[in-house]
């Protein structure tokens, strides 16, 4: 089977529960999701990660691995440096949002954008 290979997860597939921070033990599936998808960035791409969540980890681990990232999402505060890095304290903790603040402001240079339907 071919990691490009549509299936559901399984408990054996890789994982990272450890992606930019440590993820919470609710979000069940991601640390696959991400440990999958990561596998797919290059530095010379281009990528959209849509849907991306406001604290979510993964486009400014996509900020640092490939060219150029753009993150869209329907929530506005995607568009706010401040409600972003806020929102990674409400769900992580101010010490966690101090210690990842480097990632945070490379993946700043990261385009940012509301989805409109």
């Amino acid at each position: 089977m071919s990691i490009r290979d549509s299936r559901f997860i399984v408990n054996t597939d890789e994982k990272d529960d450890h992606f930019i921070f440590t993820l919470p033990v609710t979000w069940n599936s991601r640390p696959y999701e991400y440990a999958w998808a990561k596998q797919f960035a290059t530095p010379n791409d281009v990528v959209l990660d849509s849907a991306c969540g406001i604290c979510h980890p993964f486009k400014f681990y996509l900020a640092d691995h490939c060219r150029e990232v753009h993150a869209c999402d329907l929530d506005n505060r995607i568009l706010s440096k401040e409600a972003i890095y806020q929102d990674i304290v409400d769900v992580f903790g101010r010490r966690v949002a101090r210690a990842t603040s480097a990632s945070f402001d490379r993946g700043w240079t990261t385009v940012f954008w509301r989805c409109i339907l």
